[in-house]
């Protein structure tokens, strides 16, 4: 009994006829699968990106890039700034040289500012008519303060010191640390209620008679030591900022009121 010959794997008329089963897809490639397309869900590890967090990471970053180049620039600044204060010292120091031969030159310059007058006291503007000049420096790094000097005439009956120094110094918060010079007044030149405590303070001595010298801008504002949270001093920036930089133009200011008030005194 003969038997039917097996096709061969390579027959073509076998493999012609004779059909390919199809292989299953994975669930993971189903066309109905989202993971499948990479739509960020869970299943690709990607998590979605929300657009306005990404725009305010974009903008943070583009904003520390500013400050970056904005610490550069000041730090530049800051340098020329130096630079060119060398080079007015000499120039300030003959102007005061100058400025100290116009007889009560700085009491004008400072009682016609608007700031000044209105601290000042009648016993301030006794003392001004001895202020022989006024100077003021910044520290030499310039962000950390500056310093106002008051230098005084010989023959001053008020107090035995030539200059009056008042230092103002900045912390990296701000704060404003003052230091100023404690004053040596004369005999019966001190403030009022600077004799009063003096004489509290001995046993059984009787109170004087007040001297009747009440200051505010050569008691108070020279004070030894303060400290200011809010870094302001609003005595010491109009000097800084307002008269120093030219003094000839309050001067100027006074001579020109002092002119309309003597036209309306003639009138």
């Amino acid at each position: 009994m003969s038997h039917p010959k097996r096709p061969r794997v390579d027959d073509p008329e076998q493999q012609e006829h004779e059909p390919v089963a199809e292989l299953d897809q994975p669930d993971s490639l189903a066309d109905d699968d989202p993971a499948a397309e990479g739509d960020g869900l869970e299943g690709d590890g990607l998590e979605e990106v929300d657009p306005l967090t990404q725009a305010y990471e974009e903008a943070q970053s583009l904003q520390q890039a500013l400050e970056t180049i904005n610490d550069e620039a000041s730090d530049r600044v800051l340098a020329v700034e130096q630079e060119f204060n060398k080079r007015r010292r000499p120039i300030y120091r003959e102007r005061s040289y100058s400025l100290s031969r116009i007889p009560g030159f700085w009491k004008k310059v400072l009682m016609v500012h608007p700031v000044i007058r209105g601290v000042v006291t009648e016993s301030d503007l006794d003392v001004l008519d001895y202020l022989l000049e006024v100077d003021v420096e910044d520290f030499d790094d310039i962000k950390s303060g500056f310093k106002v000097k008051f230098t005084f005439a010989d023959g001053n009956p008020f107090f035995t010191n030539r200059e009056l120094v008042k230092e103002l110094r900045y912390a990296d918060d701000a704060a404003l640390t003052v230091t100023g010079t404690d004053i040596r007044w004369l005999p019966g030149m001190e403030p009022a209620d600077s004799a009063a405590a003096a004489a509290a303070q001995l046993p059984g001595s009787k109170r004087p008679a007040s001297s009747g010298h009440v200051y505010s801008l050569f008691a108070a504002w020279f004070a030894p030591q303060q400290s200011l949270e809010m870094g302001h001093d609003d005595v010491a920036d109009v000097i800084k900022d307002d008269i120093w930089p030219d003094p000839l133009r309050w001067f100027s200011q006074y001579e020109e009121s002092m002119g309309a008030l003597f036209e309306l005194e003639g009138e």
